[in-house]
C-alpha cells in the first residue's frame, strides 16, 4: 500500500497537465505557471472519435482530430460538435 501525500508538501497531487473527456465536453488544462522554471507548453492529444469542438470561452471552432497547444496557465473547454 503507498503512503498519503505528505500535507505539508504543496506539491502533492499537483500534475502539470491534466485532460479529460467528459460527455460531449473535452477539458485541458496546463498548470505550469508563466514566468517560472516550470513553465511550458503541452499538447491535448487528438480527440478520438472526434473531429470539432466549439471553444467555449472564444466560440472559435477548433480541430480535434489533431493535438493542440495548450500554452502555460490555460484552461481549454470544448464542446464537441
Amino acid at each position: 500500500a503507498s503512503e498519503p501525500p505528505d500535507w505539508l508538501d504543496h506539491r502533492a497531487g499537483r500534475a502539470y497537465f491534466y485532460h479529460t473527456r467528459t460527455g460531449p465536453y473535452v477539458i485541458a488544462m496546463n498548470t505550469t505557471e508563466t514566468g517560472t522554471y516550470r513553465e511550458s507548453t503541452w499538447s491535448l492529444p487528438a480527440v478520438p472519435g472526434a473531429s470539432r469542438g466549439r471553444d467555449l470561452a472564444t466560440g472559435e471552432i477548433v480541430d480535434l482530430s489533431r493535438p493542440l497547444a495548450v500554452p502555460a496557465y490555460t484552461t481549454r473547454v470544448f464542446v464537441l460538435e
